[in-house]
């Protein structure tokens, strides 16, 4: 499982250096690595530009669902063509990452997609992420394009791909990285590995402690945690992703995150279900190419 959450935060990280981390051979987390994909807890590793770089926002809606629907409702939210990532939890409570598409009114759509699928007790925000630097030209989609299935895939196959050398492969992928235009995913299945994943809520007492809450959360929770995020709208709230081996564990990083005094309240739901999707890029890419055709029409 830590070998998961290792790739997931940096899907090129090198061998060399998980094995590092992890205090193993090279050649044992090469074993560790196919094991994982062999019995299906990873099972793609994808390229995609990052939603801010053409021009898409990311968005939070949590809401309950009818517990009827507990065994269908992952795949049925997945399948909204804003979705990114559902996740369902005890409390049947599910949680969407959403890809606002340019030009249409994300709020509104967010509350339909509620509607259709009779969600309530609906939380929706806009996550605080820092702003993309610069636009992506087509040299940097020719190098997405070549990376879009296999996100570590190596350098002189993308190079041999696209016929771009390899100084500017690399010059170009370390800009896109640091620059936040590409997005780099490992989809995966935590489920199948037998230990707990949870989404943990948490209010701060204090909204202009955020940063400090940042650094407490990475020092109580360790490598139980996986991500957190803000909001724009919502800035007392946040939600951080953990793992453990053991229920307690997880008890332990709640117990922390409340005596550090930052947090009025934290609670948590463990992971039940999970789903993912590319339909929105697909959507935002034909709105981009309808805006590009319509401007070519119009003239200047």
């Amino acid at each position: 499982m830590r070998l998961a959450i290792e790739l997931a935060t940096d899907t090129r990280i090198t061998f060399r250096e998980l094995a590092k981390r992890l205090n193993l051979s090279v050649n044992a987390v090469h074993k560790r690595f196919k094991s994982l994909q062999d019995e299906g807890i990873i099972y793609c590793l994808t390229t995609t530009p990052y939603p801010t770089a053409v021009g898409s926002s990311l968005w939070l809606l949590a809401a309950n669902f009818d517990s009827r629907m507990e065994y269908t409702i992952a795949k049925t939210l997945a399948d909204e063509e804003m979705a990114i990532t559902v996740y369902t939890t005890t409390g049947n409570r599910a949680y969407i990452l959403l890809a606002s598409i340019p030009g249409e009114d994300i709020e509104s759509a967010a509350h339909s997609l509620a509607e259709r699928n009779n969600l309530q007790d609906v939380f929706l925000d806009e996550i605080a992420i820092p702003p993309h630097k610069g636009l992506l030209d087509r040299t940097d989609h020719c190098i997405i394009s070549a990376m879009k299935d296999d996100s570590r895939r190596p350098l002189q196959e993308v190079s041999d791909i696209t016929g771009i050398s390899m100084k500017t492969l690399k010059k170009r992928l370390k800009r896109l990285m640091e620059d936040n235009l590409v997005w780099m995913r490992l989809k995966w299945s935590p489920l199948i590995t037998g230990d707990f994943y949870c989404l943990m809520t948490a209010t701060l007492s204090d909204p202009s402690r955020l940063n400090e809450m940042f650094n407490v959360a990475k020092k109580d929770c360790g490598n139980n945690l996986t991500s957190i995020i803000s909001f724009k709208g919502n800035p007392d709230q946040v939600i951080l992703s953990l793992w453990g081996r053991r229920m307690a564990d997880i008890q332990t990083c709640k117990n922390r995150l409340l005596v550090s005094g930052l947090f009025s309240d934290v609670s948590y739901q463990i992971l039940t279900g999970k789903e993912e999707s590319d339909s929105w890029l697909d959507k935002v890419s034909r709105n981009v190419c309808s805006k590009r055709n319509d401007d070519i029409l119009q003239g200047p």
